[in-house]
């Protein structure tokens, strides 16, 4: 049964696509993205960005903002092409796990889809992390390499400290992640706990 469960483990986290977003130059809003898609079977994976924001009913270029898309399989670099504003093209060279990096200016606050500076980064993941249509109902994580003094929270489910999890990218994208300098306050009522 233990070696079951291990390997189920082990499976389940393979299946789990990963983000991870590094605030690399808070002062010019610029951070870091690495996306890792697992198990890719398909000679080619699309990713894309989404041209709409949750709650906002408009059409927005949400892909000018990310500069230097790069992919990586086993640690060799494949060919990234752009198809449109919001879709990107890699072509494998075998199955297996791909990762896009790429840079994301964040200065849309008054959109409400991204912003970085010295003392916060809020991130809707519609304007900041690509997905594949191919992994979009299947799990995630998404972790933050933000300033030490830093707190982050978030709708999703919260694993450590900057790293949350979500079911889909879906719910990934109705949970806007706020980081940054602030104080945050919990109570109780009726049995639950809340924070603020």
């Amino acid at each position: 049964i233990l070696c079951f469960a291990l390997a189920l483990s082990t499976t389940t986290h393979a299946q789990t696509t990963s983000y991870e977003l590094t605030v690399t130059d808070a002062a010019h809003h610029l951070a870091e993205v690495a996306v890792t898609f697992p198990n890719v079977t398909e000679k080619a994976l699309t990713v894309k960005l989404p041209v709409w924001r949750s709650g906002r009913y408009e059409i927005l270029n949400l892909g000018k903002n990310l500069r230097d898309m790069s992919a990586k399989q086993n640690g060799h670099s494949l060919t990234v092409t752009q198809i449109d504003k919001n879709t990107w093209k890699v072509f494998l060279k075998s199955p297996g796990a791909v990762t896009f990096n790429y840079e994301v200016y964040a200065n849309m606050l008054r959109h409400r889809v991204a912003h970085i500076d010295d003392s916060h980064a809020f991130l809707d993941a519609s304007g900041v992390f690509i997905y594949a249509p191919k992994f979009r109902d299947q799990a995630l994580t998404v972790s933050l390499n933000v300033p030490e003094n830093w707190a982050s929270r978030s709708g999703m489910e919260q694993t450590n400290d900057h790293q949350f999890k979500a079911s889909d990218y879906d719910q990934l994208v109705d949970s806007p992640i706020e980081s940054g300098i602030h104080e945050f306050v919990s109570f109780d009522v009726n049995d639950k706990k809340y924070g603020i």
